[in-house]
């Protein structure tokens, strides 16, 4: 079966206009991504989160507004987002003058969420099950596809950290998101295992486990399934040659002499795959656009 959009709503503040399900034993899901706008940066406009359970949470802030959708880990991050700007143009369109005066729970149900429901509808029958990538439109009036680009996305900056000091670093070249990545270690929230914030043309990709914090800032193009496969393999190594970090000491830049080099062979290796899953990407738009 399909990778699949789970449930979605939008919300003001504290009131949610609107909600859908595609599933009705997934309350519990839902109930968890209502939970989590407590942890949201709302600096942030666009954030995925992702705990381990299969699921990934995605929100868009905009304006006092946020558009959540919760999907199956496997559809990626895209489709996800590509379907909350969608919802976002849809409601600001028709609804927003509307809530000037009053905000009710649910008074968008009917209306909203029947537009909900047709955009998930829409995007699990565009989504390939081989490729888990393959969606040609989500705007049928617009006609927005995901769309090669001329060279290969890259990551910029990566290192692994113990609480908020960073023990070891790579800076591949240098961008404003780097400082950034290192500033929001105090801020992210402990119950998440994965997170992705979008920042000035960059994700911001982390990685928690076991209070270390492995980050990669990767160009947005990039997507989120390499930088997070690649902070994987961080995590993998890391805890190989270090015992899992627990003899090592939380000195600022204390580990940068040993594992340095491995974060700059890990990063090239990762962009290696994704200069070929672009590629790839490409030939499956052009197969869907025949």
């Amino acid at each position: 079966m399909a990778p699949s959009l789970i449930c979605s709503f939008v919300m003001c503040r504290t009131v949610i206009l609107a909600q859908c399900s595609n599933h009705q034993d997934q309350e519990d899901v839902a109930r968890l991504a209502l939970n989590l706008l407590e942890t949201l940066d709302r600096s942030m406009r666009r954030i995925t989160y992702e705990r381990g359970d299969g699921y990934t949470f995605n929100y868009l802030i905009d304006s006092g507004f946020t558009y959540c959708v919760v999907a199956d880990e496997d559809i990626g991050r895209e489709i996800p987002l590509a379907f909350l700007n969608q919802v976002r143009k849809d409601f600001l369109g028709k609804y927003r003058a509307q809530f000037v005066k009053a905000l009710i729970a649910d008074s968008l149900s009917n209306e909203l969420g029947s537009k909900l429901k047709q955009h998930m509808e829409y995007v699990a029958a565009k989504v390939s099950k081989d490729e888990q990538v393959a969606m040609e439109y989500i705007d049928k009036n617009r006609g927005w596809r995901i769309r090669r680009k001329s060279k290969a996305p890259s990551l910029s900056y990566s290192f692994v950290a113990h609480g908020t000091v960073v023990l070891a670093d790579w800076l591949q070249f240098d961008h404003t998101v780097s400082g950034m990545a290192v500033d929001y270690l105090s801020e992210l929230p402990c119950s998440i295992n994965k997170i992705t914030y979008d920042r000035g043309g960059c994700t911001i990709n982390y990685l928690l486990d076991s209070n270390f914090t492995y980050c990669a800032v990767a160009a947005k193009a990039m997507g989120r399934k390499i930088p997070l496969a690649f902070l994987d393999q961080i995590k993998k190594d890391f805890t190989a040659r270090f015992g899992g970090g627990l003899a090592v000491a939380t000195v600022q830049n204390s580990l940068n002499k040993d594992f340095r080099s491995q974060l700059k062979e890990c990063m090239r290796h990762a962009e290696v795959n994704a200069a070929q899953a672009s590629k790839d990407k490409g030939v499956t738009m052009e197969n869907i656009e025949k």
